[in-house]
């Protein structure tokens, strides 16, 4: 039964760490400036957040136009883009790349990834805002790794070790049960 209990926690660590090393996030266009797409707690730690290819892999401002593009597909007037603004204690920046090209294919394998570093346990909002955006169900894929041991995503890592302890506070109940009506 002992073994059955350091299984059931060992699962539940090793688990907890599985779900920690990535969360990806989908980040939709959003036409409404003063909200965002999607927020996320995180605690101080170093994360690297890459572009991948998810739900979604890119967006177009200019309602799926292309135009204006080198013989690369690059530097295009119109076209696709792989970028979004996030906001950590109230201060904004704009990551990805602001560079139009051709493809949704090519605007990601432009796209690079960047580094959030976290000082505290803070809630980071993450946004496209495009006030003219026409067309729906384009936006980014993001996938967060933590980079050090305490950078750690809280909804997956929380629910996981509770888990895990609940299983192994199972074991014991049982067990203790068990112990009670042999001995009566």
């Amino acid at each position: 039964m002992k073994s059955f209990i350091a299984s059931s926690l060992v699962i539940g660590l090793f688990s907890a760490n599985i779900a920690t090393a990535a969360v990806i996030l989908d980040v939709e266009v959003n036409t409404k400036l003063d909200n965002a797409s999607v927020v996320e707690t995180l605690q101080a730690g170093t994360y690297n957040v890459s572009f991948i290819d998810g739900v979604f892999d890119a967006w177009n401002p200019d309602s799926g136009q292309v135009a204006g593009c080198d013989e690369n597909g690059a530097n295009c007037s119109k076209g696709w883009l792989t970028n979004l603004d996030v906001s950590v204690n109230g201060k904004n920046k704009r990551y990805g790349n602001n560079g139009r090209f051709a493809t949704p294919e090519l605007a990601l394998a432009n796209a690079g990834s960047f580094e959030l570093v976290l000082t505290e346990k803070t809630e980071i909002f993450m946004v496209i805002a495009n006030k003219n955006y026409k067309s729906t169900g384009q936006g980014v894929s993001v996938q967060l790794s933590a980079v050090d041991a305490e950078a750690v995503p809280l909804p997956a890592a929380g629910l996981v070790f509770l888990g895990g302890g609940a299983a192994g506070w199972a074991a014991i109940r049982r067990r203790r049960k068990a112990f009670q009506t042999a001995a009566q």
